[in-house]
């Protein structure tokens, strides 16, 4: 009975939620950033995704050379 009322919920929603979309407009239209220069994209990418990852690196490099 809950998990019923769940789904129903859940379904009421998503329906309202899609209904609610605006824009069908071209592919990247809603990112914040342009992908008009595919190497501005690229840097972009690599800073935004490679510096987290690398900083528990440099940090534990930064640790074991401090001893």
């Amino acid at each position: 009975m809950i998990a019923s009322r769940f789904a129903n919920v859940a379904r009421q929603f998503s329906t309202s939620a899609s209904r609610q979309g605006l824009h069908g407009g071209h592919l990247g239209e809603n990112l914040p950033f342009s992908l008009g220069s595919p190497i501005r994209t690229t840097i972009m990418f690599l800073a935004f995704l490679g510096v987290p990852f690398a900083a528990p690196f440099i940090v534990v490099r930064h640790q074991m050379l401090k001893k």
